[in-house]
């Protein structure tokens, strides 16, 4: 049965092979982490504001307006989560991210 765009089946072999990671991560055969990476501004866009008519919708915020890239990461057994910064998206951050979340999860 399919409900829109979606393959039962597929969706029924994605939901086996999570439960096999879980059952590995239990067993201690693997870290079982859930990852995503976002950016943010540190001065975000000012949407929606009352104001007198011609008034200026700018905030004063100390600092100059900058985006921040967070990537977190869940690990599964332990429940623990891990986020790091960077004021870069530069490919060589990710990687240092990714070393960081590995010694963060005991993994070598």
């Amino acid at each position: 049965m399919t409900k829109g765009r979606q393959n039962a089946d597929a969706i029924d072999r994605v939901g086996l092979r999570l439960k096999l990671r879980r059952q590995q991560a239990e067993a201690g055969d693997v870290v079982l982490l859930y990852a995503d990476e976002s950016e943010a501004l540190t001065h975000p866009y000012l949407a929606r504001a009352w104001a007198e008519r011609g008034a200026d919708l700018r905030v004063p915020a100390p600092g100059q307006a900058k985006k921040v890239a967070i990537m977190g990461a869940f690990d599964w057994m332990s429940r623990r989560l891990t986020i790091t910064t960077s004021l870069t998206k530069r490919s060589s951050d990710p990687r240092l991210r990714e070393d960081e979340l590995h010694c963060a999860a005991g993994s070598p």
